[in-house]
């Protein structure tokens, strides 16, 4: 057991530098200048409305789909919250890392095997 964490440690310090290295590029590549100003234009209503549809129906999507894929062995309610965790933390987590923050999620709440949840 001990020498998992030791072969895991260095895969997760390789994916963590990546994603910094990625992370600065990105903040290097965006013209700060010409986002502010878009930003102080203005954003409208209908923009920001179709904006939320379509990321709620992004995320009702992968709850349905977490949902089916555990063959309904979750709620609803429990599939969107372990979906909308593992969305979110795609966005600042390496190497998949919100897949794995929504498996252990469905497996505290709703007490699914990690087995059943495709990890065993």
């Amino acid at each position: 057991m001990r020498g998992l964490f030791n072969h895991q440690r260095p895969r997760a310090l390789i994916a963590s530098a990546i994603s910094l290295v990625v992370l600065i590029f990105l903040l290097r590549a965006v013209d700060w200048e010409e986002a502010i100003r878009i930003f102080r234009s203005g954003i409208s209503a209908t923009s920001l409305l179709w904006f939320m549809l379509v990321t709620f129906g992004i995320a009702v999507g992968y709850a349905l789909r977490w949902r089916l894929l555990l063959d309904g062995k979750i709620s609803y309610g429990t599939s969107l919250m372990a979906s909308l965790l593992g969305l979110g933390a795609n966005m600042f987590l390496p190497a998949r890392g919100g897949g794995l923050l929504r498996v252990h999620y469905s497996r505290v709440v709703a007490t699914v095997p990690y087995v059943r949840l495709g990890l065993g």
